[in-house]
């Protein structure tokens, strides 16, 4: 009888096995594991893979007890199982093995297989990301980040091969020996991974939001604590000292809004959406335009020709009367349609607008689209965004890397709280357009690119190959993240580790011809600090 080989990839692990059963057969009992598996962490809160398979693995036990005692007696061997039993515990037991033993190829002492958590957002994508990492999504719930990192509340698992293949976070083993795993001069400098390296995969828009400069996180933080308001309260805006730069790289088509617009383009915008541009034509007959949205845009207008300009109209639009807001979704929903037939030009900031008002319909910021630049980023194309800007990303996919801070000042598109006059106060509002930027270096195909931020904490680089070995720069750690096809990392030519599409490593630093990547690939990578070409 043909042998039928099921490949399992699930619990931070991948390997095959073979068996006479049905092949189908045997991925339908996979995908009832993997259900019984989520269903169990929603239970019980363990979130460590080897704990969870544990837990699932007693649980299941148990159920098969029981439904034999309801038989006429417990189990006392496992001849006395039927199919389906015998394979679930053989299949529950492999599992175990595997993860128990750390038997994961390439565990070395410089280059660690990570295993990632997933972040669940009401505003993620139930499909872009377990589809990129070929894992189902049974329950349909929403996967919106995955971070790779030694954050604390959730950091990347790795197996330490050098305590006997015991599961460590990638934080405490870098604590472990922190100038071995970050180098000299990062552990000098930073004392710990200074960055945070996601996944984000958006089907709605993330609440428009601004992050403090380092100055103003440390005097936030200080005052909060003083204050004593709790660190998980719903009124604390800074959890920690630290500012948050952040650069995201778009992997699908990615729709953001980043900086304000120039004063005359967002009066421009307001006067089209107001319906002046329509006084003369005839053939179109206006929106009915309420009384209280009439005044609260004159007044909108009159602020953005005063003298602080965009500091006066976002405090207007901030304190925008109830009556209008109630208007404002309704009033959008019926004028945008129009405006894209009549100024095409400005399509997709209608478009926008109209999406937000089916979601937050009474929100002042359903106008974002007037008065924040409006990017589109094709592949490979990338933002930075500086603190003190206001943002929010809109939909796509894409890798984000970020200073380590959870500092955020909402302005928008949220239920959360909105303290508006801190966000106010460390909001810039002079007029910034973000250059789109792309990788620069050596020609792809022959070593690394690197995306142009001078950000302290953090440089993003991307590399591809068709089979060319390429070196991880020298004396720096990085997590490696591959986007497209299989990558090997090899330490010193000996020890390895294969990664696919959505798999990533740690790698210690190292001299420069002791890491390399072979395979045809392409793969984004995380470095602390600055790093050229």
């Amino acid at each position: 009888m043909a042998k039928s080989n099921l490949r399992i990839d699930m619990l931070g692990t991948s390997f095959s096995i073979s068996t006479d059963e049905d092949a189908a057969y045997l991925e339908s009992l996979l995908n009832r594991y993997r259900i019984k598996v989520q269903n169990t962490q929603k239970k019980t809160g363990v979130g460590d893979p080897l704990q969870l398979s544990i837990v699932t693995g007693i649980i299941l036990c148990d159920e098969i007890e029981q439904i034999q005692k309801r038989r006429g007696g417990p189990v006392s061997s496992p001849d006395d199982l039927d199919e389906a039993e015998r394979l679930t515990l053989d299949l529950i037991t492999r599992i175990n093995q595997v993860l128990e033993n750390g038997a994961v190829k390439g565990k070395t002492g410089r280059i660690f297989k990570l295993e990632n958590p997933v972040k669940h957002y009401p505003w993620g994508s139930p499909r872009l990301l377990s589809e990129f990492l070929g894992k189902p999504n049974e329950s349909g719930e929403s996967w919106a980040e995955l971070w790779m990192g030694a954050r604390g509340e959730s950091p990347s698992v790795v197996i330490d091969s050098e305590a006997g293949g015991l599961r460590r976070s990638l934080g405490e083993l870098i604590k472990k020996d922190p100038r071995r795993y970050l180098g000299e001069k990062v552990n000098a400098e930073f004392g710990e991974l200074p960055f945070l390296f996601k996944l984000l995969a958006a089907d709605k828009p993330l609440s428009i939001q601004v992050h403090p400069g380092l100055e103003q996180a440390k005097a936030g933080w200080e005052r909060e604590n003083a204050a004593g308001i709790p660190l998980d309260g719903p009124a604390r805006n800074y959890k920690d000292p630290n500012h948050k730069p952040e650069i995201l790289s778009a992997l699908t088509p990615f729709r953001a809004l980043c900086g304000f617009r120039n004063i005359p383009e967002t009066i421009k915008l307001l006067d089209l959406f107001g319906g002046k541009g329509w006084k003369d034509r005839g053939d179109k007959p206006a929106v009915h335009l309420s009384a209280a949205l009439k005044s609260e845009f004159a007044r909108l207008r009159a602020c953005l020709e005063a003298g602080n300009g965009l500091s006066d109209f976002f405090s207007a639009l901030l304190e925008m009367d109830n009556e209008a807001r109630r208007d404002l979704g309704v009033y959008t929903l019926a004028q945008c349609p129009q405006l894209e037939q009549d100024y095409p030009e400005y399509f997709e900031e209608w478009l926008t607008a109209a999406s937000f008002a089916r979601l937050y319909p009474e929100d002042p910021a359903i106008i974002a689209p007037l008065y924040l630049n409006l990017l589109k980023l094709e592949k490979g194309e990338a933002i930075y965004l500086p603190p003190g800007t206001l943002h929010a990303y809109i939909e796509g996919f894409g890798v984000e890397l970020m200073a380590n801070s959870d500092n955020v000042l909402r302005g928008g598109l949220t239920a959360k709280h909105m303290d508006k006059e801190e966000l106010k106060r460390i909001l810039s509002f002079t007029p910034y357009h973000p250059g789109i930027l792309r990788p620069a270096g050596v020609p792809p195909g022959e070593g690394w690119l690197f995306y142009p931020t001078g950000v302290r904490e953090f440089t993003l680089g991307t590399a591809s190959s068709q089979g060319e070995g390429i070196p991880l720069p020298e004396g720096k750690p990085a997590i490696v993240l591959v986007t497209e096809g299989e990558a090997v990392i090899s330490a010193g030519g000996e020890a390895e580790i294969t990664l696919r599409r959505g798999e990533s490593a740690f790698a210690a630093p190292a001299e420069r011809e002791e890491l390399m990547l072979r395979g045809n690939f392409r793969v984004y990578a995380a470095f602390p600090g600055s790093v050229q070409p």
